[in-house]
């Protein structure tokens, strides 16, 4: 054999080699996981949400361990990701919300994006308060194809959010979002306003149609469907499913199914 063709094969080698070098070099794509919090404190929970010990990506489970913590500060999902924040139960992980403004939890995913999900926990408001927003707030971003989903699943909300001043008494805002809000325990005792609300259900820009929800008061029906967001299995102890007002453009035209005399029934 020539030089010139141990030569060809020393380059052909070397090339193959250095390219197998880059690939095992190259960055991988973040994969979806499930990171538990080092304690149920507003910043252990932020940690692993918003860093610095992990920023979470669409499909990621964030775990909250068992106790009782007081957040004096919002955590706020950063835009375009699905996400679950999952306790250790309802009683067992109680987050007691202490904030002067904005939402304990914000979520603004897209469609396309995996499910958010608040889940097993217990929420509790601390006395005083001054008024702000509710503490569960989601809008999504609709697409023709569809909006985004949202499970919001075994909370316990006691009475004693009822006239303390968040906005109609509502725990969570929806908005522009499909999905359900299944298997939570609402309100226990008579409250001294008209009771606690589960809900604040609207798709303003139906199907990715802004404009107060007038597309989707225009469209067929979606009951059966996994294009509306549903409410049962519920328990509600002087409390209210919903209070589906219109108070900006993101909201209105709520298509909402809930379960009225043992029928499954929908408002759209």
């Amino acid at each position: 054999m020539g030089n010139s063709d141990k030569m060809k094969r020393f380059v052909g080698f070397f090339g193959i080699f250095f390219l197998a070098l880059l690939i095992s070099l190259a960055p991988s794509a973040k994969a979806q996981g499930t990171f538990t919090a080092a304690t149920c404190t507003q910043a252990a929970v932020n940690a692993v949400i918003n860093g610095p010990l992990h920023v979470a990506v669409d499909g990621d489970t964030i775990k909250i361990p068992a106790g009782s913590c007081t957040w004096t500060s919002a955590i706020n999902v950063r835009q375009g990701i699905g996400i679950s924040i999952i306790g250790a139960g309802q009683g067992l992980t109680i987050i007691k919300d202490q904030l002067s403004s904005g939402s304990l939890i914000s979520m603004s995913p897209i469609f396309g994006n995996s499910t958010s999900r608040i889940s097993s926990m217990t929420l509790l408001p601390v006395l005083p308060r001054t008024g702000y927003i509710q503490p569960i707030w989601i809008t999504g971003t609709c697409i023709p194809a569809g909006c985004p989903n949202l499970r919001i699943d075994h909370l316990t909300i006691p009475s004693s959010w009822a006239g303390i001043g968040i906005a109609d008494d509502t725990i969570a805002v929806v908005n522009n979002m499909f999905g359900v809000a299944d298997h939570n325990t609402v309100g226990d005792v008579p409250p001294a306003s008209n009771g606690v609300v589960l809900t604040n259900v609207g798709h303003g820009a139906w199907k990715g149609v802004p404009g107060w929800g007038d597309n989707s008061w225009a469209s067929p029906d979606t009951f059966g469907t996994n294009q509306a967001f549903y409410i049962e299995n519920n328990t509600f102890t002087y409390a209210v499913g919903t209070d589906t007002d219109t108070y900006n453009s993101n909201a209105g035209g709520g298509s909402l199914c809930l379960p009225l005399q043992s029928v499954q029934q929908c408002q759209q």
